[in-house]
């Protein structure tokens, strides 16, 4: 329920939701398409490509994403999504080996 802004700007809530659960791992990336998971989001992912990535890894919202069509993500860059279910996220490299970090909730 809306209750109005702050002074800062930011909206207030008069009934917040906290989330009392989340996830997270690594994900070797390959070279074709494959998920980070399979779990229930409720306020989305955060993705992070490992710095030392020598690669280019490419988001996509299925198996057929490929670096023609796929959301860059270079080392040490980072994305969030506002996603219901990570098995929509998928992710791939050209050579592959690659490694992300993911957080959601």
């Amino acid at each position: 329920v809306y209750a109005g802004t702050s002074r800062n700007g930011r909206m207030r809530f008069s009934t917040p939701t906290a989330v009392r659960e989340f996830v997270h791992g690594e994900h070797k990336v390959t070279t074709t398409g494959t998920t980070l998971g399979n779990a229930e989001l409720y306020s989305g992912v955060r993705i992070k490509a490992d710095a030392a990535n020598a690669e280019t890894v490419f988001i996509g919202s299925d198996d057929t994403v490929a670096a023609s069509n796929g959301f860059k993500l270079n080392a040490n860059e980072e994305v969030f999504m506002d996603i219901d279910q990570l098995i929509k996220v998928n992710v791939m490299s050209v050579g592959g080996g690659e490694t992300l970090s993911f957080i959601g909730s």
